[in-house]
């Protein structure tokens, strides 16, 4: 269940989202969900946070998408990645005095 602390954390990650929010109006509104497990409430904040149509915190009451977001348990499985390579690997390093005359250089241009 959420705790004052969760929400306070909570409340910081959305403000610092959307800095018109103030954040004791976001505790407040956080407290109507204090049955909750901290994890969806934060999940749902973020998504009503950066949702464009949001206009006041107080939209996390409404039945939205973000809280069949927050209701979904197991994260989902990532496709593999290829193995990464590097095309640069045997491309051959600078030498120190190259790299003073890139410095040089650049130090001239500014």
């Amino acid at each position: 269940m959420m705790s004052r602390e969760d929400a306070i954390r909570i409340a910081e990650t959305a403000t610092a989202i959307r800095p018109d929010w103030l954040r004791t109006s976001i505790v407040t509104v956080l407290a109507d969900f204090r049955d909750r497990q901290p994890r969806d409430v934060h999940l749902a904040m973020v998504w009503v946070a950066y949702d464009p149509a949001t206009k006041t915190p107080a939209r996390l009451r409404e039945d939205g998408p973000w809280w069949h977001l927050a209701s979904t348990r197991q994260p989902g499985v990532a496709p593999a990645l290829p193995a990464w390579h590097d095309r640069y690997a045997d491309t051959p390093k600078a030498t120190p005095e190259q790299i003073a005359a890139i410095r040089a250089a650049r130090k001239d241009a500014t």
